[in-house]
């Protein structure tokens, strides 16, 4: 076997050197692309690739750089290689060389020029140079100076901050500083590698540390290697050295008429091999064991018969040279039915190869030059039946690829975006390995992302169960009313979506939740009450939230046996007063006297008295309402009950009421009850009012009672569908209630916090890799908390508590921690979790913090340790051990008494050994410490802050730098719960704790597993990478990958496979392929490249299409890609120029070449000496046809969407069809598009960058190129009528781009601190920063302005005025616009007849537009000629 390996790279080699003498006869094309910037240095694209690891990666590569003393090339490639992959993970290291090669971060480094180009024109002669508050400094020594005067012009602006000096693309020296106050930044614009950079590198640094702390210094870079450099290292400047030459795109060429002349005789040379190959028979291997060689014969020269006897390891290889041969007979031809086992030929031939990706590229992209002989290729029995059997489970011919467990689209491939994928894996893996965690472990915890469903919060429903304080105004299962209507649950199937019928059964809850008096819950009230009549399935009830109420219940919980103060009649709100009538009529009379009470009788009385805000009007309006409801309940009065209130006056009830007795003596006990039930759902804080709907809460639309009725009626036909579908597959029978069913099928909880959940208006929580945080001192001083009995078990979620135990709100949060936990002993919630308290004191520690830490150490194996936390942080006992210093602890007796006392008191067996001597003392001080250090650098929150680390997911519970000003409630033991199940089915924790219980208890399992501890730490590293990562490609949900994977599993026939074993390989990719598919064409080859550079291991099942009717592909193809070649150590030598070459093309054929590009770009031809449309290589006397694109513009698309006024916010108002957007620089809002299009004719006309939103999705597109961008509504009808509300994908100054904290999708929003160059959003406009060359997807809200909403943008099609007016403008211009395009020489010569033609025989004055991305180099430069000639105006569009 040792031998076999090079015997058999001999041999390709030599097969190689075979086809290569073949192809030097022959006649090929290249197509290469260009970006229209100068390439960049690869040095500063490692240092882009770092940054977006971390931007300390970024820092240290700066500060460690050491360039090569060789000025050669390769030893500079090498060099930059080897110094940035020694930062990162070695796993991310591989892709580096790839990254560099396909310059994907040139698009980033082009837009950092355009940056400085534009912010400083002036500066384009300095090779360095600092910008400080709009000052240039090339010297260090004028760094003092400049920032002496940036920061006296600094303190006359008390807004001042360095994040408004800086853009979000700025790599950022010490961006903890950045929003301080007074802060200045100084951002340096140079390149490493230069004689200036090192000096103004090290004063920056320096200046830094020297500034004092109130008056920081920010030092940000912008990577530049201006052309005003003169003496620039080798090293520094490679890869500048021409034009940028772009990969990434693929170039088909295409048979102009395909159709093929039938033929009866063929060459004895193809009977033979014909002969030959219907020996064939089973699988693949006996067929080429019953091979004849001796009747291959020979072919142009080549004795395929002694060939095959020599090299029979390459028979299949053998045979596909054989028919390229054959194959260039181009008067060959097939008959039409030849093709119908074309896609079975191409597997067979595939499935026998020794490299079968490589075979797979040659038959996919070259398929049209071997058809023919490839048909003659007997199918194996065995591969026919296989195929027939597993296209009952995948669709024939269909393609995809699972690249770690993960579904990508190959039907919309792009190379950049399949990078960031394939980093994304690499990362993963380098992170839990860092664990100690085998590639095979680390694979087997990544496909746990196959069972998590990334939309499934948004399904989450709020159990409200129990009912009993809801105040229902119906019963459609028990009312009288529904007695004669159907009962049964199948009669919903009956029904047509979005029209409910009366039924006898409790289909629908609704409870309206918020203030009584709203306008918003008194328009729902009415709205519920006509449902009711209308007998629908649906039971209405009502939650009253009273702030006030509230307010009581929460003193109550926080200090269980104290009292509170009850509020008079005088002293209480409106709300409250109200509220208690309501139940009180309640008490009298039933709900829905109070339901008249509250959305029938005196409304609009009551919406005028409470508009005026006069309290004795309402107060009066309030009685005339409660004694006319007290009047009319009682002359309606049906039970005994409320008969014997009928005899009760209604003045007189009034008067109880106000004074708390009679019938109203209850009300006040009820309110509180109802206040402590919506503190303990969550809904007593709710934003705004709010209803709901089986488990779903929806904020009530504002606008009255029709815009209620419209959403209601959308909401109640969705749950109505999906009632309908459970009913449908027996997963609800009526055998319960129906609500109880529905929260059993769906994720329900029982408690409510959008904060926690992620959606308030916050948005999603911070989310934080704690890789690296696991590996700070800090997190090994931590101590868990488990649950009684648990501490072995490997836990789901962790929970790390920051907390400063000084302030009240972080003792409550810690209370609330430890109260989770209990209830957790007491089976009121899954032992899930685990809990580590981090003290980060934002002063000196206190004794309760010395206490606690103690603690913590002494008794962690100790079942009583949380009911000593309990009391240590209790309101009364905590305040007063957090006003004392820690170092009072150690020095007085009575306090170390006293917390033993405690100890003893909560059941601790060694309470009476609890040291809190000197030494204990100093060992808590530094574990405080040292997670004081973790909270404030790894996890980036300040000292003092209250918050919860949920398997890396942030939710703040107090911000010291916000201050009380936007307190929100404080965080619950429910809340905990919440969080639980949050990370447990939302961040996968269950999956992955499940994966790393089965690989414990595997035979040789990865030693890191043995501790149920360490297992833990396992399962909170992977969960926070994995919920934390963004992926670029997010087309395919998890569901999809799955549902793939469990068919693979049922596939029958062997898979190809290639490259090391799945456990040994970070990269694993699964692939169905369609060989004669254009995926294959291009996947082929992008899966050959991985090969060679990456070693993935590969798995491949061949799904060919059957019975094929017509050649399925009739184009020569190839993926431009650079060559990734090595030299003789081993490593990837610095690549070439990509581009796509055509070796072996049919010479007598008419060809057309196309490119196919990524979404975003967009090419124009800059120089082709032949006709690409039809071309001839016969009639070509070069050996190639070369022919250069470049990349026009970088497409900016996106959506845009209105959004109502206050008053109808919620209406669902269409795209604004036909709004104008303008896309240009601060300076010019409507920039030129110089680099786009030129003016061809006389007229000296300028073409503009702007668009139109369209009505389809409101989709809108701008070309653009790398920068920073000010997109804009244009003035005039469009800027009169809308104002920009927000644009998501826009850049604002306090955003940042890459790693870490950074986001690339940031709302936009106006920075007042903004200097010259922030880039501020306007009601207009926006600035949107480019770097990338997929693009960028904005998406836009506008608003109409106030008074302008009925005024349409746009005429009416059928406005006959508009249309007069139109057709009037058009004829006093007199000038025809004549628009055309021509592709091809050919009909580039019939178009210029054709525009002399109009010329000659047309009075009238002519404009021709033609579309320039489809003319010709040639016809570019014919047409100002001719336009000059002729006096011709035209533009090119």
């Amino acid at each position: 076997m040792g031998r076999a390996a090079p015997v058999l790279l001999a041999a390709v080699g030599w097969l190689c050197l075979l086809l290569a003498v073949h192809a030097s006869n022959q006649k090929g094309a290249s197509i290469s692309v260009r970006a229209r910037w100068q390439g960049t240095p690869y040095l500063l694209e490692a240092a882009e690739f770092l940054a977006d690891e971390s931007q300390q990666l970024y820092w240290q590569f700066l500060d460690s750089l050491q360039l090569s003393d060789s000025s050669s090339g390769t030893e500079c490639w090498h060099s930059i290689v080897d110094q940035a992959s020694k930062l990162c993970y070695p796993q991310v290291a591989k892709i580096l060389p790839v990254v560099l090669g396909v310059r994907q971060y040139s698009a980033r480094l082009e837009m950092f020029r355009q940056l400085t180009k534009q912010l400083h024109p002036a500066a384009e002669e300095h090779c360095c140079f600092v910008d400080v508050h709009g000052s240039t400094v090339t010297e260090p020594a004028q760094l003092p100076a400049a920032i002496q005067q940036a920061r006296a012009a600094a303190g006359n602006s008390s807004s001042s901050s360095a994040a408004g000096q800086l853009q979000e693309a700025d790599h950022v020296y010490n961006p903890d500083q950045q929003d301080a106050p007074g802060a200045v930044a100084a951002v340096l614009h140079a390149s490493p590698g230069t004689d200036c950079w090192a000096g103004l590198h090290a004063a920056l640094k320096q200046a830094v540390k020297d500034a004092a702390a109130d008056a920081p210094l920010v030092y940000a870079h912008r990577p530049l290697l201006p052309a005003a450099c003169k003496a620039v290292h080798a090293c520094a400047s490679l890869g500048t050295e021409e034009q940028l030459v772009l990969p990434g795109y693929g170039v088909e060429a295409v048979l102009k008429n395909m159709e093929y002349s039938a033929m009866d005789e063929k060459s004895k040379a193809d009977a033979a091999a014909a002969a030959a190959k219907k020996k064939l028979a089973g699988n693949a291997d006996d067929a080429l064991a019953g091979l004849d060689a001796s009747q291959l014969g020979e072919v142009k020269g080549f004795k395929f018969d002694v060939l095959v006897k020599r090299k029979p390891q390459l028979v299949q290889e053998l045979m596909t040279f054989r028919d390229v041969l054959m194959s260039s007979d181009e008067e060959e031809s097939i008959k039409v039915w030849d093709v119908k086992d074309a896609g079975l030929q191409a597997a067979s031939r595939v499935a026998a190869a020794a490299d079968p990706l490589a075979l797979l590229a040659e038959i996919s992209q070259n398929f049209p030059a071997i058809v023919s002989s490839l048909t003659r290729q007997q199918v194996p029995d065995s591969l026919r039946s296989d195929t027939r059997y597993n296209q009952r489970y995948v669709n024939p011919g269909a393609n995809f690829v699972i690249l770690n467990g993960m579904l990508m689209d190959v039907k919309n491939f792009e190379l950049y975006t399949f990078l960031d994928r394939l980093r994304i894996e690499l990362r993963l893996q380098g992170q839990l390995q860092g664990l100690g965690l085998a590639p095979g472990t680390v694979q087997r915890l990544l496909e746990t992302r196959l069972d998590h469903d990334p939309n499934g919060l948004a399904d989450l429903r709020l159990d409200l169960s129990p009912m009993k304080h809801v105040l229902w105004l119906n019963n459609p299962a028990r009312d009288k009313s529904h007695a004669h209507l159907s009962k049964h649950l199948q009669h919903l199937l009956n029904m047509y979506p979005g029209r409910l019928g009366p039924m006898a059964v409790n289909l629908m809850h609704i409870v309206s939740v918020g203030d009584p008096l709203s306008p918003e819950c008194i328009a729902l009230a009415g709205s519920l009450q006509r449902t009711a009549q209308r007998l629908q399935p649906i039971r209405a009830g009502m939650l009253p939230v009273v702030p006030e109420a509230v307010a009581r219940a929460e003193a109550r919980r926080a200090n269980p046996g104290h009292t509170v103060d009850m509020p008079t009649w005088q002293t209480m709100s409106n709300s409250e007063k109200f509220t208690r009538a309501m139940l009180t009529i309640r008490s009298a009379f039933g709900t829905p006297a109070a339901w008249e009470f509250w959305a029938g009788m005196g409304r609009e009385q009551m919406e005028k008295a409470l508009a005026s805000g006069d309290a004795k009007k309402v107060e009066t309006t309030l009685q005339s309402m409660f004694v006319g409801q007290w009047s009319a309940a009682a002359g309606q009065a049906r039970t005994n009950k409320a008969k014997v209130a009928a005899k009760k006056d209604s003045y007189k009830a009034w008067e109880e009421l106000k004074s708390g007795s009679g019938y109203a003596s209850e009300a006040g006990m009820q309110l509180a009850d109802i206040s402590g039930y919506l503190l303990s759902k969550g809904l007593a804080h709710l934003p705004k009012p709010s209803w709901w709907l089986n488990g779903m809460l929806a904020a009530i639309p504002e606008g009255g009672g029709a815009a209620v009725d419209q959403e209601l009626s959308y909401a109640v036909m969705g749950e109505m569908q999906l009632l309908q579908e459970h009913i449908y597959f027996g997963r609800i029978d009526g055998e319960e209630p129906v609500i109880e069913s529905v929260m059993e099928l769906l994720v329900s909880v029982r408690h409510w916090n959008p904060r926690v959940l992620g959606m308030d208006d916050d948005g999603e929580a911070k989310k934080t890799v704690l890789s690296s945080a696991l590996s700070h001192p800090g997190a090994k001083a931590l101590t868990y908390l488990h649950p009684s009995k648990t501490a072995g078990r490997v836990k789901p979620v962790t929970h790390w508590v920051a907390v400063d135990l000084s302030q009240q709100r972080g003792r409550s949060l810690a209370a609330a921690a430890v109260g989770f936990l209990q209830d957790v002993e007491d089976d009121f919630e899954p032992a899930a979790s685990r809990v580590a308290l981090l003290l980060a004191p934002a002063k000196a520690a206190t004794v309760l913090d010395v206490a606690v830490a103690t603690a913590l150490k002494a008794f962690a194996e100790d079942a009583k340790i949380l009911s000593l936390l309990a009391q240590l942080l209790q309101q009364e006992l905590g305040s007063k051990l957090a006003a004392l210093p820690a170092a009072e602890l150690a020095s007085s007796p009575d306090w170390q008494q006293q917390l033993r006392a405690a100890a003893k008191e909560a059941g601790v067996a060694a309470a009476d050994s609890w040291d809190c001597g000197e030494a204990a003392v100093k060992a808590a001080l530094d574990s405080i410490a040292a997670m004081s250090d973790l909270v404030l650098t790894q996890l980036q929150l300040p000292l003092g802050s209250a918050a919860v680390v949920t398997n890396g997911r942030t939710v703040i519970d107090f911000n010291p730098a916000a201050g009380n000003a936007t307190l929100a409630p404080a965080l619950q033991p429910e809340d905990f719960a919440l969080l639980q199940l949050y990370g447990a089915s939302f961040s996968m924790g269950d999956a992955l704790a499940k994966a790393v219980r089965a690989a414990r208890a595997k035979k040789g399992a990865d030693p890191v597993l043995a501790d149920a501890a360490a297992a833990s730490d396992v399962v909170m590293v992977a969960a926070s990478a994995l919920s934390a990562q963004v992926y670029p490609d997010s087309r395919f949900g998890s569901l999809a990958a799955k549902q793939i994977s469990e068919v693979l599993g049922s596939l029958r026939g062997r898979g190809l496979s290639s490259g090391p074993p799945k456990e040994s390989s970070e990269l694993h990719l699964t692939a169905i392929i369609n060989p004669l598919t254009r995926e294959a064409q291009r996947l082929s080859q992008v899966l050959v490249l991985l090969a060679d550079v990456l070693s993935p291991s590969v798995q491949i099942q061949l799904n060919p299409q059957m019975d094929l009717s017509e050649l399925p592909l009739k184009s020569f193809y190839r993926y431009a890609l650079p060559d990734f070649s090595r030299d003789e150590s081993g490593r990837i030598a610095m690549p070439g120029a990509p581009s796509a070459y055509f070796n072996r093309l049919p010479q007598r054929r008419v060809l057309t070449l196309n490119l196919e590009l990524p979404e975003s770009w967009l090419v124009e031809p800059v120089m082709a000496l032949h006709d690409f449309d039809n071309l001839r290589l016969a009639d070509v006397h070069e050996q190639v046809a070369y022919a250069e694109y470049e990349l026009e513009a970088i497409m900016l698309s996106g959506s845009c969407s209105e959004v109502g006024s206050d008053a109808s916010r919620k209406a669902r108002l269409p795209p604004p069809r036909g709004l104008q957007l303008h896309l240009g620089t601060s300076a010019q809002p409507h920039q030129v598009d110089t680099l786009v299009m030129q003016n061809l004719g006389f007229q000296q006309s300028h073409d503009k960058v702007d668009t139109l939103v369209m009505q389809n999705l409101g989709y809108f597109q701008l070309k653009a190129s790398p920068g920073l961008w000010t997109l804009s509504i244009a003035p005039g009808r469009s800027q009169e009528l809308y104002q920009l509300l927000s644009s998501t994908g826009g850049s604002s100054t306090h955003a940042t781009l890459w790693g870490g904290s950074r986001s690339s999708d940031s709302s936009s929003s106006s920075s007042p601190a903004a200097a010259s160059e922030s880039n501020a959003t306007t009601d207009v406009s926006t600035q949107v920063l480019l770097h990338s060359f997929t693009g960028k997807y904005l998406l836009l809200k506008v608003q109409k302005r106030p008074g302008k909403e009925s005024e349409p943008l746009l005429p009416a099609a059928d406005d006959m005025n508009a249309v007069a007016a139109s057709a009037a403008a058009a004829k006093a211009s007199n000038v025809i616009n004549v628009f055309t395009v021509a592709s091809g020489h050919m009909y580039e010569r019939l178009q210029k007849i054709m525009i002399l033609s109009v010329i000659k025989n047309t009075k009238s004055r002519v404009k021709f537009w033609i579309i320039k991305n489809y003319m010709s180099p040639h016809h570019r430069r014919i047409i100002p000629a001719m336009a000059q000639q002729v006096s011709l105006s035209n533009e090119r569009g």
